[in-house]
């Protein structure tokens, strides 16, 4: 009998803290795919625009994210809600967010690392017409001279 007293107390102790523990933010990403649309390379090591938080979870689909504020200690701040740092990282998702919603026109004066796997391949893709472009006009250029001389 003593042994289950024991365990069920144990057991309450993991409950309780486990409740305790802060269990960081959750971002809805609706922006379709997260790993096509959200800028991952904000959370590189040494990134000068680190946005405030890291990522704990990544849904299935990719709409549901944890993250967690740099600067949480880990502890909820009443029973299994968010620290005060977690619960005020609104402001540092909506930043994240509205450079995400850049067209690759609009994204065109941002630095690659606050681009989205999406954004980049489309400059990629804009970069190389224009190469091409470039390319077509040196070579009629080019055609041109041959024949004037």
């Amino acid at each position: 009998m003593r042994n289950r007293q024991q365990s069920v107390s144990s057991a309450s102790l993991l409950d309780s803290s486990e409740s305790r523990r802060c269990p960081g933010a959750l971002l809805q990403w609706n922006m379709g795919s997260f790993f096509d649309t959200y800028p991952l390379s904000l959370h590189s090591p040494g990134s000068p625009h680190n946005p405030g938080y890291c990522l704990s979870s990544v849904s299935e689909d990719g709409t549901n994210v944890h993250i967690r504020a740099n600067r949480c200690k880990g502890e909820a701040s009443s029973w299994g809600q968010p620290c005060i740092m977690c619960s005020g990282l609104s402001v540092f998702v909506d930043i994240v967010r509205d450079r995400a919603q850049h067209s690759v026109d609009r994204a065109k004066r941002l630095n690659n690392l606050l681009l989205s796997h999406s954004q980049l391949s489309a400059r990629v893709d804009q970069s190389t017409k224009e190469q091409d472009k470039l390319r077509f006009t040196v070579c009629c250029i080019l055609e041109l001279l041959d024949d004037h001389s």
